[in-house]
């Protein structure tokens, strides 16, 4: 039988809460870890541009000799005449108005919360953003061990689509 348990995160959530995260994955004890990591990056220098917490977990993994895999899409996903100052801009203010939270408190499904992480929404094009996650699910699928328990570590923003097309998928934290 196959379980699946997904954890959303809020990136580069390190160092503050490593040991948190690691004492969780160890006591899942996946047989397989899924990372929103785009494969092509795994056994690359681009793989230290990624969030933290998402490298922690794969190189976890691979020290205790779990299956582990990458299921992210590359994908340009800021709307139109969007610069990367204004990324920068918006992950500033983002951080000063909600980076008082904890990564549990993003798994939750309360108005609060929803409302932090779509502020990202100022910059992202949804159509774009949908085709990148059906994407993401699709590799998902593809990859995933038929037996056994399954980790999924993803951002919280992608929280709400996993649950509604993953329905065997478990989300401890919400």
């Amino acid at each position: 039988m196959k379980k699946i348990i997904v954890i959303g995160t809020m990136h580069n959530i390190f160092p503050k809460h490593k040991d948190e995260l690691k004492s969780i994955i160890e006591e899942i004890d996946p047989d397989q870890v899924l990372v929103e990591i785009e494969k092509k990056d795994l056994n690359s220098d681009e793989i230290k541009s990624y969030p933290k917490e998402i490298v922690f977990a794969y190189n976890w993994a691979i020290k205790n000799k779990k299956k582990v895999d990458a299921f992210d899409v590359d994908m340009n996903l800021w709307k139109k005449g969007v610069t990367q100052k204004d990324e920068d801009r918006i992950e500033k203010e983002w951080f000063q108005k909600y980076g008082k939270h904890n990564w549990k408190f993003f798994n939750k499904k309360t108005s609060e919360n929803r409302l932090t992480i779509w502020t990202i929404d100022e910059i992202i094009d949804q159509n774009k953003m949908g085709v990148r996650q059906k994407n993401m699910l699709e590799n998902i699928k593809r990859i995933s061990i038929k037996e056994g328990k399954v980790l999924i570590l993803t951002g919280a923003y992608h929280l709400d689509f996993f649950a509604k097309h993953l329905k065997q998928a478990t989300f401890p934290y919400r």
